[in-house]
């Protein structure tokens, strides 16, 4: 839906349309030309509007569920072995109420769905317009048959689970309906498995930026996430913006930051160089630039201490608020202890860690025991761009519009 989004925002029109599981179902509201119908679809999706009694089955949820509401549980699970599946009626009445077969038939666009058919696992490529319209759901619900939760989709006495058991990214059958150039939209993250997707140049591989989370998990905050990212990195691949895993206005120039980071690498800390570039090289796909590496520096720095990738940012407000968000006043007995298990080389808790990303930007702007810091951060290439960033940072977005410690205003 995110992707969908951004190629409205472009105007990009789709002429071929091919899916598997959920890629068909969004593919079918793209055919019939429906985004908002498809947007408040899945603006309030729950577990009871696709399974009678369903459950969200993201491990926190459904261990909350088992805590409070076990009943809950013990009647999904006898509806599955009654059904041999889950009850998936009300999934069917919200595709029966909302598809519209005769406006697919009637459109532009060629659709096309992939099912596979057992018992042999055949896969079959589906052109939607080829079946008799009454046959339209069914082909859908065959595509997106999620077995072994969801059950078996019979068709004319033959038994079909989901597309993706066979081509999750039906690329190939794209382009035999027609198209010139395909836009995929890959839902795994940091994987490239599909012989297609990065061996052709008319091949748009639009893949997650960050994981995307367990399936079946209809928490509302997580879905919202996962449409911004897909968002985020379709404007990135066809929208001019930058960023890797972060997501960039393309109007601030980084090139001079860029070179002033990888001449400080350089100077500084030529013995972690290699690892230094390895880890600003993570996440990029092999595609990182030198011209604009301060963007993974500022990337690495952000994920380090979590800040939301779903924003799309400023440089200049993303630099500051990474800065900001780090609280660098401490009690005396604070740093006497971080540095006794500096000294001592001794493993630290994630809250001394959290700890020691702010001595290093109070020490960055101090200069107070500055060798044992600079001793920590080169334990490790995250914390050494950690040290450079907040470097660069201070030097270019805070130092003239800060006052300087001891300063009242």
């Amino acid at each position: 839906m995110g992707v969908w989004s951004a190629l409205r925002e472009l105007h990009l029109e789709p002429e071929v349309i091919s899916g598997t599981s959920i890629g068909a179902l969004i593919g079918a509201f793209m055919t019939q030309d429906d985004y908002d119908t498809a947007a408040s679809l899945w603006h309030d999706v729950t577990p009871d509007k696709i399974m009678r009694d369903g459950l969200n089955f993201q491990w926190q949820e459904l261990a909350k569920t088992y805590r409070n509401d076990r009943k809950r549980i013990l009647t999904f699970t006898k509806r599955y072995l009654m059904n041999r599946g889950a009850d998936i009626s009300p999934l069917i009445a919200q595709l029966n109420a909302n598809i519209k077969p005769e406006l697919i038939r009637n459109s532009p666009k060629r659709f096309g769905v992939v099912a596979v058919e057992l018992p042999f696992f055949i896969q079959r490529n589906i052109e939607i317009k080829k079946v008799p319209e009454s046959e339209t759901i069914d082909w859908l619900l065959a595509s997106s048959a999620v077995w072994p939760l969801f059950p078996l989709k019979t068709i004319k006495r033959k038994l079909y689970i989901d597309g993706g058991y066979k081509d999750t990214l039906p690329i190939k059958f794209a382009f035999d309906l027609g198209a010139t150039k395909v836009i995929v939209v890959n839902l795994f993250y940091k994987i490239n498995w599909h012989p297609l997707l990065n061996k052709r140049n008319d091949v748009v591989n639009i893949e997650p930026s960050w994981n995307l989370g367990m399936p079946f998990n209809f928490n509302q905050k997580s879905i919202d996430r996962n449409r911004s990212l897909g968002y985020n990195d379709a404007m990135k691949k066809l929208g001019g913006y930058d960023g890797y895993r972060y997501t960039f206005y393309p109007d601030y120039e980084v090139a001079p930051l860029s070179e002033e980071l990888r001449s400080l690498i350089d100077e500084r800390h030529k013995q972690l160089s290699n690892a230094i570039t390895a880890r600003l090289a993570r996440h990029t796909g092999g595609s990182m630039k030198p011209h604009k590496i301060f963007f993974r520096g500022l990337e690495v720095l952000a994920e380090t201490i979590k800040i939301d990738p779903t924003t799309i940012y400023n440089v200049p407000d993303i630099a500051r608020l990474c800065y900001e968000t780090i609280d660098s006043h401490f009690e005396i007995k604070q740093i006497v202890s971080l540095l006794k298990k500096l000294r001592g080389q001794k493993p630290l808790s994630d809250k001394d860690e959290r700890t020691a990303i702010a001595a290093i930007k109070f020490t960055m702007e101090t200069h107070y025991h500055e060798r044992d810091i600079i001793q920590f951060a080169a334990r490790k290439a995250t914390y050494t761009i950690i040290y450079l960033m907040f470097t660069l940072i201070y030097r270019h977005f805070i130092q003239h519009t800060t006052p300087k410690r001891g300063t009242s205003i």
